[in-house]
Formats: C-alpha cells, sequence, structure tokens
C-alpha cells in the first residue's frame, strides 16, 4: 500500500458505511482517521477472498 501512496485520507468511504464508521468514533471516542484504517484489514480480507 505504500508504493501506491495509500493513506487514510485517499480511502473513500460510502454510504451505509459512513454512517456506521461515524457511529463507531462517535461512540468509542476516536478519530475518523483510526476507525477508517481499522477498516481496512477487513477489506483486504474480503478481497483477497474473493480471488479464490
Amino acid at each position: 500500500m505504500c508504493a501506491k501512496s495509500f493513506h487514510a485520507r485517499n480511502l473513500c468511504v460510502v454510504e451505509p458505511w459512513k454512517w456506521l464508521l461515524t457511529e463507531f468514533s462517535d461512540y468509542y471516542g476516536v478519530s475518523e482517521s483510526y476507525t477508517k484504517l481499522r477498516m481496512i484489514p477487513y477489506v483486504l480480507l474480503l478481497d483477497k477472498m474473493g480471488r479464490y
């Protein structure tokens, strides 16, 4: 991901995930960037499973 200049600011989150992540960050008192970065492993896992 570093080779692609990936960063939390580049991650585009759309509805309904945007609402869910906002609720999560508000409830736990963490930043929006943190919630996006915590979501990345799950997205990558789904992508990896889809390749089989």
